[in-house]
């Protein structure tokens, strides 16, 4: 009997004795590492009917060894941030009780297991106005070094989280016997990293100092599941690097403190659990953990969600890279081991090919007035993160062009096809000025066939309807050549000054990838500051002024391969210079999700990993360390 049989028959029967799915969870058999991909396609088939049957068999709340009277008690219902987010009396955290104060023992707060650690975590709600010092109190007093907060302060216009820390600006703040201050802060990709002093106040005793470490997730909303699970396991992996028994249990807050902070503990635990026996019990842990702390693992979004990232893990292992180890490991993948055809980086191109992947619509580039404006039907943008320009008579709001995700998950790149002089060379400088644009990157031969670029620029100055283009001047450099142009927009007024970037570096013969990798680094260079800020203007806005930088527009002759090659790697430079560390794979695999036709061969895979090797050596980028 298959999965999704033994499921619905195990549901009939329970309807028809009238029972809960959820008052009696089975116990259900761990699944071996070589059986993940299978078990997950299992539950998904049929919209993830499997997922939806499995997760309706976790009990919420309902243990008959757990009660909630310290919760809801009348002086500590006001401490709880949601009513039917309780704390367990058998595992919630007890705080030093203050003389004279009922209640001044509670905090909504659990300890919680991890793989073999009893108390390897603290999940807690996000703090309110009213009990930030009891959560600093409850940092002190369990001898906390790190916290993990997956919640942002607001969210839909909703207060999630009160701000228990000052920025490092506003100096030192008092939170009840506790001075707080910001050390030091730095931001990766999908966290910042802030170090905290903690200075405890009481009286007739000298102040104690101690530090703790804040990793504040940014990229999760509030019931949902990340999109990309890459992101949260390497959060996950830093985090664990950073975590030592002998500091305490690792403090994990979202809002509720069930939803996001159950999943991240879950995860944790179930990837202990897939090293150390090559197996996982997703649904078991689950149960455990609930009866820990209740509700943890709050949606079905959130459970597939945990299923997915371990079967990322199956399919695609470690691929992030310390600098240290950049030179080493690329020697040791490019070789090919006995009785293998290809070479373990080969074999790490090809399983890209293997991610699962939502499928996404691209209707708006294939209807009959927008198909022409395309130069490859194979390479069109996605309608979800598509630029869109603002309508105009005789024109439509379509260009195929795409917003691109940059390292710190702005949308800091346009990635465009040449301009068309008879259909679209007016819809790009409308772009251009449109989303404040002011560096474009030319990565296309010059010239008049068709697989080349046409001058889409004037020699002195040109007009298309209430766009304004004029030359101003231009300089040779040994890769490319560096142009300044100006592009007024006389409907709203605007003048931009635009710098458009022309490599030259690609081979005289017909070949995907520049001859060397140092022209694409020198270009890297001198356009990476255009990165540090950007400020894009979304789709459908309405018009940045001209002082607001936007994203960095990058074209070749699809906007596909030699594009995605300058996306790419400027990617990887942010990654190297701020955490020390690279991974080719993962970004050329979230490159793909947002637009079709990105780094489409070997070769194209393969100089990423030679030009981010060599980058690092000129800037001697060799130490470790986040």
């Amino acid at each position: 009997m298959t999965l999704r049989n033994s499921l619905r028959h195990i549901c009939r029967t329970l309807r028809r004795s009238h029972i809960p799915v959820a008052s009696n969870p089975p116990d259900m058999a761990p699944i071996t590492r070589s059986e993940i991909v299978m078990e997950y396609d299992e539950r998904h088939f049929d919209s993830d009917y499997g997922f939806q049957q499995e997760f309706e068999q976790l009990v919420n709340e309902h243990f008959p060894d757990r009660s909630t009277k310290a919760s809801e008690a009348r002086e500590n219902q006001h401490k709880n941030r949601y009513p039917d987010i309780k704390s367990y009396d058998q595992t919630r955290v007890r705080l030093t009780p203050v003389d004279g104060v009922p209640g001044s023992d509670y905090i909504n707060a659990n300890f919680v297991l991890g793989y073999k650690e009893l108390k390897k975590f603290i999940c807690a709600q996000g703090p309110m106005e009213i009990t930030v010092n009891d959560f600093w109190r409850m940092i002190w007093e369990q001898h906390l070094e790190i916290v993990i907060m997956l919640t942002n302060l607001e969210e839909y216009s909703k207060i999630k989280c009160a701000k228990y820390w000052p920025e490092q600006e506003e100096g030192d703040k008092t939170y009840g016997d506790f001075i707080v201050g910001t050390v030091n802060e730095k931001k990766f990709g999908e966290y910042i990293l802030r170090e905290l002093k903690l200075v405890r106040t009481a009286s007739g005793k000298e102040n104690e100092e101690r530090s703790i470490f804040q990793y504040h997730y940014l990229a999760w909303k509030d019931f949902q599941a990340p999109e990309n699970p890459s992101g949260l396991l390497k959060f996950i992996k830093h985090v664990n690097e950073a975590y030592s028994l002998e500091k305490g249990p690792i403090l994990v807050h979202c809002s509720a403190g069930v939803g996001r902070t159950g999943t991240l503990v879950a995860l944790d635990s179930l990837l202990q659990q897939l090293r150390a026996e090559g197996q996982v019990s997703v649904f078991n842990t689950v149960c455990d953990l609930r009866r820990q702390r209740n509700f943890l693992v709050q949606s079905l979004k959130q459970y597939i969600f945990i299923y997915r990232a371990l079967v990322e893990v199956v399919q695609f292992g470690e691929t992030e890279i310390r600098a240290s180890d950049l030179k080493t490991t690329l020697e040791t993948l490019k070789r090919i081991n006995d009785g293998n055809k290809k070479s373990e980086l080969e074999l790490e191109f090809d399983r890209l090919s293997q991610a699962k992947e939502e499928n996404k619509s691209t209707s708006n580039a294939k209807t009959d007035e927008n198909k022409d404006k395309n130069r490859e039907e194979t390479v069109v943008p996605y309608d979800r993160n598509r630029v869109i320009l603002s309508p105009a008579k005789d024109y439509s709001n379509y260009i195929n062009a795409s917003f691109i995700e940059a390292y710190d998950n702005t949308e800091s790149f346009i990635i465009t096809q040449d301009p068309d002089m008879e259909h679209t060379v007016h819809d790009f400088w409308r772009m251009v000025s449109e989303h404040s644009i002011s560096t474009i990157i030319m990565l296309s031969d010059f010239g008049d066939s068709p697989k080349k670029c046409p001058r889409y620029w004037p020699d002195d100055e040109i007009k298309y309807d209430n766009i304004g283009v004029k030359y101003i001047q231009s300089e040779s450099c040994p890769y490319f050549t560096r142009r300044e142009l100006s592009v007024c927009n006389t409907k709203c007024n605007s003048t931009i000054p635009v710098i458009q970037y022309q490599y030259n570096g690609w081979p005289t013969v017909e070949g995907e990838v520049p001859e060397v990798t140092r022209g694409f680094i020198e270009l890297i260079d001198h356009t990476q500051p255009n990165l540090a800020n950007p400020t894009p203007n979304p789709p459908g806005s309405p018009t940045p002024s001209a002082s607001s930088p936007g994203p960095l527009l990058v074209h070749c002759h699809a906007g596909s391969e030699r594009s995605s090659m300058f996306v790419a790697l400027s990617i990887l430079v942010q990654q190297l210079t701020l955490e020390k560390r690279v991974d080719v794979f993962s970004v050329v695999r979230k490159l793909r999700t947002q637009r079709l036709g990105m780094i489409q061969t070997f070769a194209q895979y393969e100089f990423l990993y030679r030009a981010i090797l060599n980058y690092a050596e000129l800037h001697k980028i060799n130490c470790d360390g986040v």
